[in-house]
Protein backbone atom coordinates (compact mmCIF):
# COMPACT_ATOMS: atom_id res chain seq x y z
CA UNK A 1 0.00 0.00 0.00
CA UNK A 2 1.31 3.44 -0.92
CA UNK A 3 -0.06 6.87 -0.08
CA UNK A 4 1.12 10.35 -1.00
CA UNK A 5 -0.03 12.73 1.72
CA UNK A 6 0.05 16.49 2.11
CA UNK A 7 -1.06 17.74 5.50
CA UNK A 8 -4.08 15.63 6.43
CA UNK A 9 -5.09 15.01 2.81
CA UNK A 10 -4.34 11.81 0.90
CA UNK A 11 -3.47 12.94 -2.63
CA UNK A 12 -2.78 9.53 -4.15
CA UNK A 13 -3.31 5.96 -3.00
CA UNK A 14 -2.39 2.66 -4.65
CA UNK A 15 -2.00 -1.00 -3.79
CA UNK A 16 0.19 -3.62 -5.34
CA UNK A 17 2.20 -6.75 -4.76
CA UNK A 18 5.99 -6.35 -5.03
CA UNK A 19 5.67 -3.17 -7.09
CA UNK A 20 3.62 0.01 -7.25
CA UNK A 21 3.92 2.55 -10.03
CA UNK A 22 2.84 6.14 -9.58
CA UNK A 23 2.25 7.20 -13.19
CA UNK A 24 2.71 10.98 -13.19
CA UNK A 25 2.39 13.07 -10.07
CA UNK A 26 2.97 16.81 -10.00
CA UNK A 27 4.23 18.23 -6.71
CA UNK A 28 3.88 21.95 -6.08
CA UNK A 29 7.19 23.78 -6.01
CA UNK A 30 8.03 24.21 -2.33
CA UNK A 31 10.09 27.34 -3.03
CA UNK A 32 6.87 29.27 -3.49
CA UNK A 33 5.01 27.11 -0.94
CA UNK A 34 7.56 26.96 1.87
CA UNK A 35 5.24 25.18 4.31
CA UNK A 36 4.26 22.50 1.79
CA UNK A 37 5.44 19.01 2.70
CA UNK A 38 4.59 15.73 1.05
CA UNK A 39 4.81 12.35 2.71
CA UNK A 40 5.21 9.06 0.93
CA UNK A 41 3.75 6.43 3.24
CA UNK A 42 4.17 2.74 2.47
CA UNK A 43 2.99 -0.27 4.37
CA UNK A 44 1.64 -3.79 4.22
CA UNK A 45 -1.94 -4.97 4.08
CA UNK A 46 -2.20 -6.80 7.39
CA UNK A 47 -5.22 -8.76 6.13
CA UNK A 48 -2.95 -10.38 3.54
CA UNK A 49 0.22 -10.54 5.67
CA UNK A 50 -0.67 -10.31 9.40
CA UNK A 51 2.88 -11.27 10.44
CA UNK A 52 4.09 -7.90 9.14
CA UNK A 53 2.54 -6.23 12.20
CA UNK A 54 5.55 -7.33 14.27
CA UNK A 55 9.26 -6.98 13.70
CA UNK A 56 10.60 -10.43 12.86
CA UNK A 57 13.29 -12.19 10.81
CA UNK A 58 11.44 -11.62 7.54
CA UNK A 59 10.26 -8.02 8.04
CA UNK A 60 13.67 -6.95 9.36
CA UNK A 61 15.26 -7.65 5.95
CA UNK A 62 12.70 -5.71 3.88
CA UNK A 63 13.83 -2.60 2.04
CA UNK A 64 12.02 -0.15 -0.18
CA UNK A 65 13.35 1.05 -3.51
CA UNK A 66 12.09 4.28 -5.03
CA UNK A 67 12.93 5.29 -8.57
CA UNK A 68 12.19 8.97 -9.11
CA UNK A 69 12.43 11.05 -12.26
CA UNK A 70 12.26 14.79 -11.64
CA UNK A 71 12.73 17.95 -13.66
CA UNK A 72 13.69 19.97 -10.60
CA UNK A 73 15.50 19.34 -7.33
CA UNK A 74 13.79 16.79 -5.14
CA UNK A 75 14.79 15.80 -1.61
CA UNK A 76 13.71 12.50 -0.11
CA UNK A 77 14.20 12.39 3.65
CA UNK A 78 13.00 10.02 6.29
CA UNK A 79 10.30 11.52 8.49
CA UNK A 80 11.28 10.76 12.09
CA UNK A 81 8.71 12.96 13.85
CA UNK A 82 6.67 9.99 15.08
CA UNK A 83 9.76 8.03 16.16
CA UNK A 84 11.15 11.09 17.98
CA UNK A 85 7.82 11.58 19.76
CA UNK A 86 7.76 7.91 20.84
CA UNK A 87 11.37 8.10 22.11
CA UNK A 88 10.53 11.21 24.11
CA UNK A 89 7.48 9.50 25.61
CA UNK A 90 9.53 6.43 26.60
CA UNK A 91 12.23 8.69 28.08
CA UNK A 92 9.63 10.55 30.16
CA UNK A 93 8.30 7.21 31.45
CA UNK A 94 11.81 6.08 32.39
CA UNK A 95 12.57 9.43 34.05
CA UNK A 96 9.44 9.19 36.18
CA UNK A 97 9.92 5.47 36.92
CA UNK A 98 13.59 4.35 36.73
CA UNK A 99 14.05 0.72 35.63
CA UNK A 100 10.78 0.69 33.69
CA UNK A 101 12.46 0.19 30.30
CA UNK A 102 14.36 -2.88 31.49
CA UNK A 103 11.20 -4.42 32.99
CA UNK A 104 9.31 -3.73 29.76
CA UNK A 105 12.09 -5.33 27.72
CA UNK A 106 11.96 -8.49 29.87
CA UNK A 107 8.16 -8.62 29.66
CA UNK A 108 8.31 -8.25 25.86
CA UNK A 109 10.92 -11.02 25.58
CA UNK A 110 8.76 -13.31 27.72
CA UNK A 111 5.68 -12.52 25.60
CA UNK A 112 7.52 -13.29 22.35
CA UNK A 113 8.81 -16.61 23.72
CA UNK A 114 5.28 -17.61 24.77
CA UNK A 115 3.91 -16.51 21.39
CA UNK A 116 6.54 -18.58 19.58
CA UNK A 117 5.65 -21.64 21.71
CA UNK A 118 1.96 -21.20 20.87
CA UNK A 119 2.66 -21.00 17.15
CA UNK A 120 4.98 -24.00 17.27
Amino acid sequence: MLKIISGERVLYEAEGINEITVPNFKFLNTKSNANKEYYLQVGFDLKIWPEAAFKNEVTEKICWVAQVIAQDSLALVRDTKQEDKEKQTRKSWEDSEPGRAERAKKARRKFLIELKKERG
